[in-house]
């Protein structure tokens, strides 16, 4: 463990909390592109001083619910990042299989070697993906765009997927199919998910990894005990490439991990139904643009507890040009804002208590059918208002080992 380090009282630039609409995002009115934000207890933010921040460990941390990098989003996309791992507590890893005696492992670009353990797989695929929602069963898509749907039983290097599905013959007995890697686009297991288990860390090319301890050294970011099974638990990485950090039970929730129900409106002008549509890109804190496409209401439902609001809303990038609807924004059943909402709208911030246990948005009287009804949800965040000490964090359990190094799959 790093030893423990005097309380420091960085100093950031604060902006204070309330009930606000205006037409700058979280980052748009606290900073500038490189300048690291904070997002403090009360739920404002702040620019932290990047003196202030060559001193900063798990042993000396504010008591910030998270720190954010405000950059433009473009860089969020690591051009290189292709794949994804992701396990079932959120930790993901950009990377790519390889074959290390006989083993196949998920090779890092930033922490090496990754045990590919099927007990704790959430997905594996490319990053395109990402915003699928997880299957009831098990789902192997292959590349050509067929999908198979079962149980996945086994990854092998020489083999490939082992899939078990049900007999086409009425036998109950089920029938097990094999597909070589080469075939696979991706695997997506059904849903299950565990917590968070320490300090989260997001990092430009998409990976987030989990630790016991950290300590910012110079130019590097130096963990101890990461949770990522196989690699080094003491593992360094260039600041360089750290996108926000979080601690653990400090919760602030990305809008678009939130459960959205939708309803046409009367009568319906959409060939299809009103839906929501995340980007593809996922970034710090788990943040994805939510695309609301109307005519319709959309209704969130919120976590228990006290939360506070903080989102931006803009027109959507697609149907920029033809947007000319009515935005209604309710708490529970509370109107938050009702907005004639055109192309040449600007942007409005919206940080809100929330004392409902739904948020909805409405988009009503279109002048141009569904090309006009549309609004984006950015850098939405539900900020917990609940005090939580952040306790010490036990010893995970997995016992990482070093691998060594092997040939590539490709």
């Amino acid at each position: 463990m790093f030893p423990t380090l005097l309380f420091l009282c960085l100093a950031i630039t604060t902006h204070p909390r309330g009930d606000a609409i205006d037409g700058k995002g979280i980052f748009g009115t606290t900073a500038h592109d490189g300048t690291w934000v904070a997002i403090q207890k009360d739920g404002s933010a702040g620019t932290v001083d990047s003196a202030a921040l060559q001193t900063i460990s798990s042993d000396s941390w504010p008591g910030w619910r998270a720190i954010v990098l405000a950059r433009p989003e473009s860089f969020f996309r690591d051009p290189s990042t292709r794949s994804m791992m992701e396990l079932d507590d959120g930790q993901r890893v950009a990377g790519g299989f390889e074959l290390v005696n006989r083993s196949l492992q998920w090779r890092s670009r930033e922490l090496g070697m990754v045990a590919v353990n099927l007990e704790r797989l959430s997905w594996i695929g490319p990053t395109a993906i990402a915003a699928e929602a997880s299957p009831e069963r098990d789902r192997v898509l292959l590349i050509n765009g067929d999908r198979v749907d079962g149980f996945v039983n086994s990854l092998q290097a020489e083999r490939g997927v082992e899939v078990e599905v049900p007999n086409t013959t009425g036998d109950p007995k089920k029938t097990s199919m094999w597909f070589d890697l080469a075939r696979v686009a991706s695997i997506r297991l059904a849903a299950r998910t565990t917590p968070p288990t320490g300090w989260r860390f997001w990092l430009v090319d998409g990976t987030v990894v989990d630790a016991d301890h950290w300590k910012k050294l110079e130019s590097n970011l130096a963990i101890q005990g990461c949770h990522l099974e196989g690699v080094d638990p003491s593992t360094v990485i260039s600041w360089d490439q750290v996108l926000a950090v979080q601690p653990l039970n400090t919760p602030v929730v990305a809008m678009s991990s939130i459960v959205w129900s939708t309803a046409d409106e009367t009568p319906q002008q959409r060939l299809t139904p009103a839906r929501v549509r995340l980007s593809r890109s996922l970034g710090p804190l788990n943040m994805r643009d939510v695309d609301l496409l109307g005519p319709g209401t959309f209704t969130a439902t919120i976590p228990e507890g006290t939360w506070l609001l903080n989102l931006q809303l803009e027109s959507t990038p697609t149907l920029a040009h033809y947007t000319d609807c009515t935005i209604r924004v309710l708490d529970g059943e509370k109107e938050i804002m009702t907005e004639h909402w055109t192309s040449l709208t600007p942007p409005r911030h919206l940080q809100i208590p929330l004392h409902g246990r739904t948020l909805t948005v409405v988009i009503s009287n279109s002048a141009q059918g569904a090309f006009g009804a549309a609004i984006q949800l950015k850098d939405g965040l539900l900020i917990s208002m609940t005090e939580a000490a952040i306790p010490a964090t036990p010893p995970h359990p997995t016992a990482p080992t070093s691998p060594q190094a092997g040939s590539s799959l490709e």
